[in-house]
């Protein structure tokens, strides 16, 4: 039989882990401001088509492991032109809208995603949004080398393509976008897409990166059923597919997928197209290196079965990051004294022991010793 003690202490435990629970489904929240923190960021991006990948289901908590889906063996990307092999891998840069060369012919837009094609660098698309009360598309224009900068696609005022701000687990909405198509300001054709949207899931994705492995961040994940119907010229389709988009808060759209034409299971495991970042660098070039040493709440919390802890440094140094319980017993080891370079590192705890066995519900402390630097945080495990 428990002592009274006993009894207080497990129902305390238990009063801590159902407040957390009910905060954690507020946790990712993304506003137009932290859609607009990405100007200044350039990505390193990979298309994949037909394609293996477990998009999961729908629900809280999830862990999306996308660091092996596919060949992840990208070249060095200033040095792909001309190389048809280098075809699925872009460059995506972030801009205030003012600085850019399409600005005139979409004056409300604050924010333009710039995509260059590793092998046709002179070939550049320039992306059109306004992020306010939503993230609208407004239209698209293109560079092709020497001939005349022109608008290719923009969507009408009166019904755009966007998602509402802020964005959160549960939000719901549908829309009804056309836009028209042009060549040197000749229309060509136009696309009209209905779609059906909702934020249906939210956790932690695992990407590959070039600077550090693996690249885990919180996100949230949209899931829109759309039909698209496309008229260029001699060229009519029409598409009907499940779409998913994984947004963070730091660092925008970092994972797409789309499902084959027709597809009706939303937990669909082979892709006609899949996206994915693989490097992200500043507005500088170079990578980002935090200031000063930072080590940031582990997501989610409370967790079951996963969490990832994420910590920066600003200078290389010998790392160790362990968990312990609250009579400071070590109980999991996630980093052994380990040489890291500068940059933004992730570690994911399991909720097992250094022996591979499952631990307890309750409360745990992590703590990372970085050279001098020593920080401790809690977490919690819910089963």
């Amino acid at each position: 039989m428990l002592s009274l003690s006993q009894m207080c202490r497990s129902v305390l435990i238990l009063c801590f882990l159902f407040v957390l629970s009910g905060q954690v489904f507020s946790q990712i929240i993304i506003t137009a401001d932290d859609i607009l923190s990405v100007r200044g960021k350039t990505f390193l991006s990979k298309t994949d088509t037909t394609i293996k990948v477990d998009v999961g289901a729908s629900g809280g908590n999830k862990f999306w492991d996308f660091s092996s889906v596919g060949m992840f063996n990208p070249p060095n990307f200033d040095t792909c032109k001309a190389n048809p092999a280098c075809l699925p891998y872009t460059k995506l840069e972030y801009f205030a809208a003012d600085t850019t060369l399409f600005f005139k012919d979409f004056p409300r837009a604050n924010l333009v995603q710039k995509i260059t094609f590793a092998p046709a660098p002179d070939s550049v698309l320039y992306n059109y949004f306004l992020a306010k009360d939503s993230l609208l598309n407004l239209g698209t224009g293109l560079k092709l080398g020497s001939l005349t900068p022109f608008v290719l696609l923009r969507w009408r005022n009166e019904k755009p393509l966007g998602w509402p701000l802020p964005l959160e687990f549960g939000k719901r909405w549908s829309t009804q976008s056309y836009a028209d198509f042009f060549v040197f300001g000749f229309p060509i054709g136009f696309i009209s897409i209905s779609s059906s949207s909702i934020v249906d899931a939210w956790g932690t994705i695992s990407l590959p990166t070039k600077t550090f492995l693996p690249f885990t961040t919180p996100c949230l994940r949209i899931c829109s059923q759309d039909t698209t119907i496309i008229n260029i010229n001699v060229y009519r389709d029409t598409l009907k597919t499940i779409n998913y988009t994984w947004v963070s808060p730091q660092y925008y759209s970092v994972a797409t997928a789309a499902s084959k034409d027709g597809e009706t299971n939303p937990t669909f495991t082979v892709a006609s197209g899949f996206q994915r970042v693989t490097d992200v660098k500043d507005k500088s070039g170079s990578a980002e290196i935090p200031t000063p040493f930072v080590l940031s709440q582990n997501f989610p919390n409370p967790f079951n079965p996963i969490t990832t802890i994420r910590y920066g440094l600003p200078t290389a140094e010998r790392v160790t990051l362990r968990i312990y319980d609250l009579l400071g017993e070590e109980v999991a080891t996630l980093v052994n004294d380990e040489q890291q370079s500068a940059g933004h590192r992730a570690a994911i705890w399991d909720g097992r022991n250094n022996d591979g066995k499952i631990v307890a519900s309750g409360v745990y402390i992590y703590r990372i010793r970085a050279g001098s630097f020593t920080l401790t945080k809690k977490l919690a495990l819910m089963k």
